[in-house]
């Protein structure tokens, strides 16, 4: 009806729950102050917004106030292509990586700051970049989790290897089979963090194992079941 076109009726709604912008006519679903409202009192609401005509700063403050960031799909396509808005996006972020142009998206800078923001935006990152071995070994030594998304031939290479072995962070899980095999590979990441015993698997020997604990024996609470028999 026509009290969903009615934007004092609808500013009310949305103030006091967000998520009745769903029900607001197309019109006001693009409306700035409707759609601010609403996700200032839900993020969630934002899935609901119209943001092709939001200009940069509207956008900004959309990228702050909500958690999920898939209304940039409908963003004007000039405005994902500006390397300012970029930066200062993904700064709030890193998510954002994703719906921006692909120049931005091999662009190391922005790509290390959504890094910074959200290590899991690594995903987003050119193809180039996923096979930099440069690149890779950098991001590696300040985010470990992102090792399991470079290319096949960077996993293997042996500077990004040293790299990851280096990491305090438990990375065996995430490491190729050749690599969770190699017992001095395996002695080191777990001397590095006990927690790697529990993805140590069942063809490396007993003996690497006692190797890699030493006289720490508290680490036998990591241990896998398969060798705690």
């Amino acid at each position: 009806g026509d009290v969903y076109k009615r934007q004092d009726i609808v500013a009310l709604a949305v103030s006091q729950n967000g998520l009745a912008l769903q029900f607001a006519s197309k019109n006001l679903c693009s409306n700035r102050d409707v759609v601010m409202k609403a996700v200032s009192q839900n993020p969630a609401a934002s899935r609901f917004a119209d943001v092709r005509r939001f200009d940069e700063a509207s956008l900004l403050r959309l990228v702050e106030l909500s958690r999920d960031v898939l209304f940039l799909k409908d963003a004007a396509e000039g405005i994902l292509c500006s390397r300012c808005f970029a930066l200062r996006a993904v700064r709030l972020n890193g998510m954002v990586l994703q719906f921006l142009d692909r120049a931005l998206r091999d662009d190391e800078v922005i790509v290390l700051e959504a890094l910074r923001q959200n290590a899991r935006a690594i995903q987003f990152a050119s193809v180039r970049l996923l096979e930099d071995v440069g690149f890779a070994t950098d991001v590696v030594h300040a985010f470990p989790s992102t090792y399991k998304h470079f290319s096949a031939a960077v996993r293997h290479c042996s500077a990004v290897v040293d790299m990851l072995s280096a990491t305090p962070e438990p990375v065996l899980a995430d490491v190729p089979e050749s690599l969770r095999i190699d017992a001095s590979f395996v002695v080191e990441c777990i001397q590095r963090n006990p927690r790697n015993l529990l993805d140590t698997p069942a063809c490396v020997q007993t003996a690497v194992i006692l190797q890699s604990i030493g006289d720490n024996w508290r680490w036998l609470a990591f241990l896998p079941e398969h060798l705690k028999r």
